[in-house]
């Protein structure tokens, strides 16, 4: 008797540690977009504030970018939707290789794509925008498509602070893009 309530425990504590990792790992799948890999809308927006509630980045630099893909209507329209979703991938990419591992890239819906990232110096809006122009003519160049992969940026950089209002930062980037749109 006393084996067997040994043996049904061990099940027990199997089951709860598979459950514990599946609950994990449906937690991460749904922080994530299926299409790009990237973090979604809720992922981002859960990292971002475990980012600027942390009280060690109070007063860092931060940078918020905002990119709309340019064209994927037409892309869609004339290539089909395949193309459309190699074309959100290939924004996906680009977006990546421009940022560092450690900040937080998400594709927030649609054709819309954000970014977030502390920064050590002023102004790194150029900076950022200098190297997603250089990757985009890469993956252009290499790409072998008849459509360019293109978008739209729009970027606020200001301070963490207890205060700040994600949410806020990302509307005033958003803003720019438009003005660049």
């Amino acid at each position: 008797l006393l084996e067997q309530q040994n043996k049904i425990h061990l099940q027990l504590q199997e089951s709860l540690a598979q459950m514990s990792e599946n609950n994990q790992r449906l937690a991460e799948i749904s922080k994530t977009d299926q299409l790009t890999g990237l973090y979604n809308r809720w992922g981002f927006l859960d990292n971002v504030q475990s980012i600027t509630t942390n009280p060690m980045n109070y007063g860092k630099q931060i940078m918020v970018l905002y990119a709309d893909m340019d064209n994927l209507k037409l892309i869609n329209d004339k290539y089909g939707h395949d193309e459309g979703d190699f074309a959100i991938k290939e924004v996906a990419s680009i977006l990546k290789e421009a940022f560092r591992s450690t900040d937080v890239v998400a594709r927030f819906g649609g054709d819309e794509f954000v970014a977030f990232a502390l920064i050590g110096i002023s102004e790194y809006e150029n900076v950022i925008k200098q190297r997603i122009l250089e990757i985009t003519a890469m993956h252009n160049a290499t790409a072998g498509k008849s459509y360019p992969i293109e978008m739209s940026i729009g970027i606020c950089e200001s301070f963490c602070t207890p205060a700040m209002d994600i949410a806020d930062i990302l509307d005033i980037a958003d803003k720019r893009l438009y003005l660049e749109k």
